[in-house]
């Protein structure tokens, strides 16, 4: 519910300073295989970005990213489900073409959230825990159609833990979009 808010302030934020500001709503997905993990998890991803033209073919700015939760599972043991927010700031740099603008973009994010343990024996009960947040970055690319929608892929680079038991949540990200450019 707070990730909802979040992203509920943000487009409210953009709306009241919508001077040349431009805001992309975006959905795809996300896929991590953690660090020392046997399988792969992937989930639905959803976020927004909020930026403006800050010169010739350079946007900067925020973003909120939501994955729906990555779900491991131990056959007859548990299944663990990690939730991951993050919220950051980010570059993109446009090469203009005739018919669609590729670009490459790079970020620095803050990354917070929880696991939840669902133990399978008989009697356990399920666990939640929170995770330390963690400062990470990410880097991609994409291309921008003439109409406004755009395909990226991101991978974002994370180190979470404390007392030097560290996991990596590193994660590859397809994402479809559309920039809706708010004033001049």
């Amino acid at each position: 519910m707070k990730k909802l808010l979040v992203l509920g302030f943000v487009l409210l934020a953009t709306s009241v300073f919508a001077q040349g500001f431009i805001i992309s709503p975006m959905s795809g997905y996300s896929m991590t295989a953690f660090e020392d993990q046997d399988d792969a998890a992937g989930n639905v991803l959803l976020g927004v970005e909020v930026g403006m033209m800050v010169m010739d073919n350079l946007e900067a700015g925020l973003e909120v990213m939501y994955p729906l939760g990555y779900t491991f599972k131990i056959e007859g043991v548990a299944e663990t489900t990690f939730k991951n927010t993050q919220i950051g700031a980010y570059g993109k740099y446009y090469f203009e073409m005739d018919s669609f603008t590729p670009f490459v973009k790079a970020g620095l994010a803050y990354y917070m959230g929880n696991a939840e343990i669902e133990l399978e024996a008989a009697g356990a009960e399920d666990v939640e825990l929170e995770l330390d947040g963690a400062l990470g970055f990410s880097v991609g690319g994409g291309v921008l159609m003439g109409n406004g929608m755009f395909v990226q892929l991101d991978y974002n680079i994370v180190s979470r833990g404390d007392d030097g038991d560290n996991f990596g949540m590193n994660t590859w990200d397809v994402l479809v979009g559309y920039q809706f450019p708010l004033g001049n």
